[in-house]
């Protein structure tokens, strides 16, 4: 099941629950700690700590961080002064 990140994010920018999508793959059923993930729009290993969502498993364009300044420049990750 892929969860659409760019939903999760709008809802949480406008200060929306976050409200998890229906399991419905016996991987994710039978999960027990769900972890938190968080977008990664310009695909440069570093998430966006604004958009962010509950999973068993890594989602498609997500990450196990937030250490990203700027996501919407793949050239900037954890320092937006050096881009590095």
């Amino acid at each position: 099941m892929r969860t659409d990140l760019s939903v999760i994010s709008v809802l949480l920018a406008s200060g929306c629950a976050l409200v998890l999508p229906e399991v419905d793959t016996a991987a994710e059923r039978d999960c027990e700690e769900r972890q938190l993930f968080y977008a990664d729009d310009d695909g440069d290993g570093y998430g966006d700590a604004d958009h962010k969502v509950l999973a068993c498993s890594e989602p498609e364009n997500a990450v196990d961080n937030a250490d990203d300044c700027n996501d919407e420049d793949a050239s900037l990750g954890l320092d937006c002064d050096t881009g590095v």
